[in-house]
């Protein structure tokens, strides 16, 4: 992609920061994060989650899972209940769900 535009993959990453408000590869961790939301609701193991989300593990799983809750999935799981369907829809009017580099 930087060759057709003829720019640095540096300054791509700028760009992207400036347009977007976080780096590529944390934005990748965002839209990663979020759909664990989804499997939560259709799973109990944390373990499958973490595999069909793409973590390398159940421990990173847990970790950017408290980086971005405060709290680990299990708590997160007895404290909250049923998901709001506000992060299960695909429709969702959340900016980062429906982005489109």
């Amino acid at each position: 992609m930087v060759h057709k535009l003829g720019i640095s993959g540096r300054y791509l990453e700028r760009l992207f920061g400036q347009a977007v408000g976080v780096s590529p590869k944390y934005f990748c961790r965002i839209i990663r994060f979020q759909q664990t939301f989804r499997w939560l609701e259709r799973t109990d193991s944390l373990t499958a989650v973490a595999a069909t989300c793409g973590y390398y593990d159940q421990a990173h799983f847990i970790r950017d899972f408290r980086h971005f809750t405060g709290t680990t999935p299990s708590a997160f799981r007895r404290a909250s209940g049923p998901i709001s369907t506000a992060f299960l829809a695909e429709t969702s009017s959340s900016y980062l769900y429906n982005f489109r580099a």
